[in-house]
C-alpha cells in the first residue's frame, strides 16, 4: 500500500533468491543503502561495535563503554532509537540529568565516511533510586529518667524516617 504510514519493503537478491523485509517495528532504525550506479557500488558498512556495556552512575547519570572499531570516523550514541550523541570519537560516554530508578537501553553505531554500521550489542541498566537527604536540627529533650523526646526537621518527599541508638534501629515514624 503506497499511503500506508511508516510502510517500509527492502529486497534483495542473492543468486536465485529474492529476499524482502517490510514494515520494521516502530522505532527501530533502518540503513537503507542505494546503489545509483555509479560504478563503485554501495558503500561498504563498517563493523558494529561490540561489548557495549552500560553502567549506572547514581541515580541520574548512566556510563557506556564499548570496543573500539578500527578505520571509523566516530560512533553515534542511541538510547532507544533516539541519537544521543552523534559523532564522537571517543569509546566512552556518560549521559547525565536521568530519571531515578528508571531502566535505559543503549545501543551503539560506528560510522565511516557517514555510513553507518548496524546496531551494537543492546544493554540496559536501571539508574539508582535517588537517595532522600538526611534530616536536619536534631533536638532532644529528656521526658523522664528512661524517656526522652526527638524532634527534627522534615525531609520533603520522606514518608517516613528510621531513628537509630548509635548504629541499631529502634524506631520507625
Amino acid at each position: 500500500n503506497p499511503y500506508a504510514e511508516n510502510s517500509l519493503t527492502i529486497s534483495y537478491q542473492d543468486g536465485d533468491v529474492l529476499y524482502q523485509s517490510s514494515s520494521p517495528e516502530a522505532g527501530e532504525i533502518v540503513n537503507v543503502i542505494v546503489d545509483c550506479g555509479g560504478g563503485g557500488g554501495a558503500p561498504a558498512l563498517p563493523d558494529a561495535p561490540t561489548n557495549l556495556t552500560a553502567t549506572a552512575q547514581g541515580s541520574s547519570a548512566v556510563y557506556l563503554s564499548w570496543n573500539a572499531v578500527n578505520g571509523v570516523d566516530g560512533y553515534n550514541v542511541y538510547r532507544g532509537s533516539l541519537k544521543i550523541a552523534p559523532s564522537i570519537t571517543a569509546t566512552t560516554f556518560t549521559e547525565t540529568g536521568l530519571e531515578s530508578s528508571t531502566t535505559y537501553c543503549y545501543t551503539v553505531r560506528s560510522v565511516k565516511d557517514g555510513v553507518e554500521s548496524v546496531a551494537s550489542n543492546k544493554d540496559c541498566v536501571t539508574t539508582e533510586a535517588e537517595v532522600p537527604s538526611a534530616p536536619t536540627n536534631l533536638a532532644a529533650e529528656a521526658q523522664s529518667s528512661s524517656s526522652i523526646v526527638l524532634i527534627w526537621g522534615s525531609v520533603y518527599g520522606a514518608t517516613s524516617y528510621k531513628v537509630y541508638r548509635d548504629s541499631e534501629e529502634i524506631a520507625i515514624n
